[in-house]
C-alpha cells in the first residue's frame, strides 16, 4: 500500500488517517485518488470519501461519488459512476483495423468491486463522436472482468426514444465475433436475409447458444450449441443445419453437424517456447448436400502459436498445425501446417499483414468443408482509415502453386457512432456482394 497527500491527519483513538490534499491509495493494481480520503488502518480496515473520487483499475479509469473500499476482501462499491470504455473488439491479422481509438462513453448509477472484476449496474453506453447521442446501448447490469472482456445483461439498443433490439445476455469477448442486426443484409449466396444470435445467462458454469438465419435463397440456416469447462479445455456440443463454410472459396460449400461433441482448449501457455497451444478433439456425424455425403468423422487438431519480438517495429508470428481425421467411410485425412507472417500498424493509421502458409497433406477427405483449398499461400491484408467515419481495405489470397490470386476482397465501411455500415466485394471464385450493418465491438 503507498499513500501520498499534502497532509495526513492521524486520529489514535479511533484509528483513523484523514489524507487531505491531492490524496492516493494505491492497493495493488487499483489507485484511489481525491482531495479528502478517510482510511482505518486497524480492525475492519476500509478507505471512505464522500465526495468525487477518481479509480484506476485493471478494467478502465473512472470517475464516481461515495467510495466505500474494504481492504481485506479488496471489495468496495461507489455511486453516479463515469468512464471511457473500449469494448474489447476481435483482432485478428486480416481483420480491417478496430475503431479502439474512439472509446464509448460509459455512464453508470453503481458500481460494485470486487478482487477479479468491476460490476456495473444500469448502464449506459455511447459514442464520444456525436452530441447528443443518436443512440445508446443499454445495460442491467455490465461486468468488466480483469481478462479484459465484459459480460452485459438486460441489453438494449435505443434509437433516439425508440427501442430497436434487446438481449438478455451478450459476452463481449476479445475473440467474439461481430453481431449481425435484426436487420436486413445481403449476399449474393443468401439473398436478402435477417440473423440474430442469443445467449442465456450462464447456469452452472454452462453457457448456451443459439443462432438462426432466415434468407432468401438459403432458406433457414443455423445452429444451437452448449458448453461447459472441463478439465483444462471447455466440453462443446453442437448441431447444426446447412451451415455455411466460412473460410471456403467456394459459396456454396454448406454442411450439418448431427451432432458434433467436442473437447476444446485454447492458448494454453508454453513460456519455456514463448508460445500457446490450442487443441480440440472431435466426433460426429456430418452431412454435406453438396457432395452428397454423411459420413461419421473423428478428427483431433493440435496448434502451437507464437509471436517473435512482439514489441519490435515488425514483430513476426509463426505457428504449426496438425490435424489427422477418421471417416466412416475408410478414408483418413491428415494435415500438417506451417505458418509465418508479420502485422504492423503505421500510425494506427495504416494496416499492413502478410503471411505465408503451407500444408503437407496426406490420405483424402469425402467433404469439401474441411479440405484444403489452397496448400501454399500468401495472405495479404491492407487497411486504413480516411478519417473517424470512413475505412477502406484489401485482402488477397494467393496460391503459389498456380501462381494468380484466388480471392481478393474489397472493403469500405462507415461509421455511424456505435453502428457501422460495411459494403464488400468478394472477388475470385466466390464473386459476391456483401451488405451489413454491425454493432461495434459485439
Amino acid at each position: 500500500m503507498r499513500l501520498r497527500a499534502r497532509r495526513i491527519d492521524i486520529y489514535a483513538p479511533s484509528q483513523t488517517l484523514l489524507l487531505d490534499g491531492l490524496a492516493s491509495l494505491t492497493d495493488g493494481r487499483r489507485t484511489f485518488a481525491a482531495d479528502h480520503l478517510w482510511l482505518r488502518w486497524e480492525g475492519e480496515r476500509f478507505l471512505y470519501t464522500p465526495g468525487p473520487v477518481y479509480l484506476s483499475t485493471p478494467q478502465g479509469e473512472l470517475r464516481g461519488q461515495n467510495l466505500l473500499y474494504d481492504f481485506a476482501h479488496r471489495t468496495g462499491q461507489l455511486r453516479r459512476v463515469e468512464m471511457n470504455y473500449r469494448l474489447p473488439l476481435a483482432a485478428r491479422p486480416e481483420d480491417l483495423l478496430p475503431w479502439d481509438e474512439y472509446p464509448l462513453r460509459l455512464t453508470a448509477a453503481q458500481a460494485a468491486l470486487t478482487p477479479d472484476r468491476l460490476r456495473l449496474k444500469r448502464v449506459s453506453l455511447y459514442s464520444s463522436l456525436a452530441r447528443p447521442p443518436l443512440y445508446r446501448v443499454d445495460c442491467r447490469s455490465l461486468d468488466l472482468t480483469a481478462r479484459g472482456e465484459a459480460i452485459g445483461y438486460g441489453i438494449e439498443l435505443w434509437w433516439r426514444r425508440q427501442r430497436m433490439l434487446s438481449l438478455p445476455r451478450w459476452h463481449f469477448g476479445r475473440y467474439q465475433q461481430h453481431l449481425i442486426l435484426l436487420l436486413l443484409n445481403y449476399n449474393r449466396t443468401d439473398g436478402v436475409y435477417t440473423a440474430f444470435q442469443l445467449t442465456p445467462r450462464p447456469v452452472g458454469g454452462m453457457e448456451a447458444t443459439l443462432y438462426a438465419q432466415l434468407g432468401q435463397r438459403s432458406g433457414f440456416t443455423g445452429w444451437a450449441g452448449i458448453e461447459g469447462p472441463l478439465g483444462l479445455g471447455r466440453l462443446q456440443l453442437r448441431v447444426s443445419e446447412r451451415e455455411l463454410s466460412p473460410f471456403d472459396l467456394r459459396t456454396d460449400v454448406r454442411f450439418s453437424r448431427r451432432p458434433e461433441a467436442a473437447w476444446r482448449m485454447e492458448n494454453f501457455p508454453l513460456p519455456w517456447l514463448r508460445s500457446h497451444l490450442t487443441a480440440r478433439l472431435s466426433a460426429g456425424h456430418y452431412e454435406e448436400p453438396r457432395a452428397q455425403v454423411r459420413a461419421d468423422r473423428r478428427r483431433i487438431e493440435v496448434a502451437l502459436d507464437s509471436e517473435l519480438h512482439p514489441g519490435a517495429r515488425w514483430p513476426l508470428t509463426w505457428g504449426l498445425h496438425y490435424s489427422w481425421a477418421w471417416y466412416s467411410t475408410g478414408q483418413r485425412y491428415e494435415v500438417w501446417g506451417l505458418k509465418v507472417g508479420f502485422r504492423r500498424s503505421f500510425q494506427r493509421q495504416v494496416f499492413v499483414g502478410l503471411t505465408y502458409r503451407a500444408h503437407r497433406i496426406k490420405g483424402a477427405t469425402p467433404f469439401l468443408f474441411d479440405d484444403v483449398d489452397i496448400p501454399q499461400e500468401l495472405d495479404l491484408a491492407i487497411s486504413g482509415r480516411v478519417n473517424q467515419r470512413w475505412r477502406l481495405g484489401v485482402r488477397g489470397r494467393y496460391n503459389l502453386a498456380r501462381g494468380r490470386f484466388e480471392q481478393v476482397d474489397y472493403t469500405i465501411a462507415r461509421r455511424f457512432e456505435l453502428l457501422e455500415l460495411s459494403l464488400t466485394w468478394e472477388g475470385g471464385q466466390r464473386r459476391q456482394l456483401n451488405f451489413a450493418w454491425q454493432l461495434l465491438g459485439f
